[in-house]
Parts: structure tokens; C-alpha cells; sequence
């Protein structure tokens, strides 16, 4: 499966349109159906709004390996690795601090 149906079948899962999975991930239709399709790789700003948004566990996403979510019980280690996506997107001014 590749990446492009992993992303499908979260957005289905979670009962969102392409326009509304769009929105919340804040990128354009056409971005985000290039990213469904396989036409484009996903932005770090989408990796990480799959993360904080809808608790994706990124490297399910990326190689198909683990389970789709992040559960709860890794609470801890989830906000360090959302830590450390905030801080590498801030020092390539991918985002403000």
C-alpha cells in the first residue's frame, strides 16, 4: 500500500470529504488530492498536522510498519516527538516560534 492510500484510508476512517481533510490539514484540494494519488510527497506542515490533529503515527504512514494511530498510553513520547517536529520546522522557518 502506498503512501497516498494510507492517507485515504485515514481520511476515511476518520469520515471526512477530500475538500474537509483538506481543510483541517490546511492545504489546497489539489495539494492534498496530489498527496491521496501519489502525484507529490506530503509537506512536513501535513506530516505534522496528521500528527497533532488526528494522532498519526508517522512512520505507519511513511512505510505501512506499527499501527495507523499513536496511542494514548505513549502520551509522553508523543508530545517529544511533536516537540522536536516544532523545534526542526522553526529552524528551517518552516513555522514561527
Amino acid at each position: 500500500m502506498s503512501v497516498g492510500a494510507r492517507l485515504k484510508e485515514i481520511r476515511k476512517i476518520s469520515k471526512l470529504n477530500q475538500q474537509n481533510f483538506a481543510e483541517k490539514l490546511k492545504v489546497t484540494d489539489k495539494t492534498y488530492w496530489n498527496y491521496e494519488k501519489d502525484v507529490s510527497d506530503i509537506s512536513v506542515s501535513c506530516l505534522t498536522n496528521l500528527f497533532t490533529l488526528f494522532n498519526v503515527n508517522l512512520n505507519w504512514l511513511i512505510t505501512g510498519e506499527g499501527e495507523m494511530f499513536l496511542s494514548d498510553k505513549n502520551d509522553d513520547f508523543d508530545k517529544k516527538v511533536e516537540s522536536k517536529i516544532n523545534e526542526v520546522l522553526s529552524k528551517h522557518k518552516l513555522i514561527e516560534k
